[in-house]
């Protein structure tokens, strides 16, 4: 779906403080040592999409690539050898392992665009203006408050999970592009990958995203999946919301408000179930992209600093099963908190319980939490609620926390975080008042 000129403007200023902060001067220079992606979620890639036109000034993504990035990393679902795209869905499907993984995403992708499309069809119509009356089939006005459509429930829900799941085409070829430059390097990690970064005195572990073979969950799941199932009901969601499309060509057919008294109820009710249909569909896409995310810890003398990007509890359980990996958590020192503060990306019993340096007490030693978040944007329960509200007071109570809610909206904001090798403590930097750039750096001393 395009984006708005404010949220291109917004990650165009991002960009640009990136490349001040690589050495640029002038609108030359500079370069960046890593670009890292931690899976193919738009929220997470949006950023690296470039301009549509060569004659339109330049937008993030082309920022990012002039700076000419050593390292590209993503996981291995992202692999351009993995590309099914020249497949057709039987094909793929008979592939199976690695590649017909691959073309499951690819699938759901598909029915993430479906799902969008519909969503928007189903947003259209769920309102009457306000004050005024239906119209019959007859083409007379009914009186206020009769007969009037009931709002369709969670179609901004959707539209959320459903744009955040649609493939950003731009932003995946310009990954792809950079990885492939000359003095670059791309890197398609998955968990117990050995990294090097290049990064003096930092160590990379990879814990997530397992593979296939590695991982039992995400084997059970896939074999739960089809392929072709995906790729048809991403096929049917466009067919069905076609700008002239209706469901029985040749029937006699109303739409819209245009729709017999008697038969009102049955179509909104008709509206209300599919959109919570649609809800369950989408919610399964994000949970499924979603374990195919990075976990990555960075490991910086006696500071451990983890960015688990938004996976979920499929992804979590291999790391967790491996006692070495459960050492190097339990000493995190700095929490980029998972999926947005989602209730499966921060497992409780197996990571947040296990966290040594977490405490209700003010002290160096206390750890750091950092959450990227939106409210009202995911789910309409507590138990679906992202961010969850008792995760949120957890981390208030025993870590130093920070959310972007609590951030400046007008212009890009950042914060600055000292980190001492030798003890792992963390520092917030204090904020010049004349600044306002963009970004979140940790600098090692």
């Amino acid at each position: 779906m395009p984006r708005s000129s404010a949220f291109l403007d917004y990650m165009k200023k991002v960009a640009d403080d990136i490349a001040t902060r690589c050495g640029r001067k002038n609108g030359k220079g500079g370069q960046l040592h890593a670009v890292i992606a931690t899976h193919r979620h738009a929220d997470h890639i949006n950023g690296f999409a470039t301009k549509g036109k060569r004659e339109a000034p330049d937008a993030s993504g082309d920022v990012i690539r002039s700076l000419e990035p050593r390292f590209v990393v993503q996981p291995w679902t992202e692999d351009p050898d993995l590309d099914p795209k020249a497949l057709a869905p039987a094909e793929a499907a008979k592939i199976g392992g690695a590649r017909g993984f691959a073309a499951l995403l690819a699938g759901m992708q598909s029915a993430a665009a479906g799902i969008v499309e519909e969503a928007v069809r189903l947003g259209a119509k769920r309102l009457t203006p306000p004050g005024a009356g239906e119209e019959s089939a007859s083409g007379s006005a009914q009186s206020p408050g009769m007969g009037k459509a009931r709002q369709v429930a969670f179609v901004g829900q959707i539209r959320f999970l459903g744009e955040d799941n649609i493939a950003n085409r731009s932003a995946v070829e310009n990954l792809i592009a950079m990885g492939k430059a000359k003095g670059a390097k791309a890197l398609y990690l998955h968990a117990d990958t050995t990294a090097n970064l290049g990064l003096p005195g930092v160590r990379t572990h990879v814990l997530g995203p397992p593979t296939l073979k590695q991982s039992e969950a995400i084997r059970k799941m896939r074999s739960a999946d089809n392929v072709e199932f995906w790729m048809l009901l991403g096929a049917t969601g466009t067919k069905f919301t076609a700008a002239a499309g209706v469901p029985f060509p040749g029937r006699d057919c109303v739409d819209g408000a245009r729709v017999p008294d008697h038969a009102r109820w049955l179509r909104d009710h008709v509206r209300s179930a599919r959109a919570e249909t649609l809800l369950g569909i989408v919610r399964t896409l994000d949970k499924q992209m979603n374990n195919t995310s990075l976990i990555l810890v960075f490991e910086v003398g006696g500071a451990r600093l983890l960015f688990p990007g938004d996976a979920q509890i499929e992804n979590w359980q291999y790391a967790l099963a491996n006692p070495e990996y459960r050492r190097l958590l339990a000493d995190t020192t700095l929490y980029k908190v998972g999926h947005h503060g989602s209730r499966n990306a921060t497992p409780k019993a197996g990571l947040w319980d296990h966290f040594a340096k977490r405490s209700a007490k003010d002290g160096a030693d206390r750890m750091w939490s950092v959450v990227s978040t939106m409210a009202g944007k995911h789910g309409t329960t507590e138990a679906t609620r992202v961010p969850r509200k008792t995760l949120v007071e957890a981390l208030e109570h025993d870590t130093n926390f920070r959310t972007t809610q609590n951030f400046e909206r007008a212009e890009p904001d950042w914060r600055d975080f000292d980190i001492d090798p030798t003890t792992g403590r963390v520092t917030e930097v204090e904020k010049p008042k004349h600044r306002r750039t963009a970004g979140s750096v940790m600098k090692p001393r």
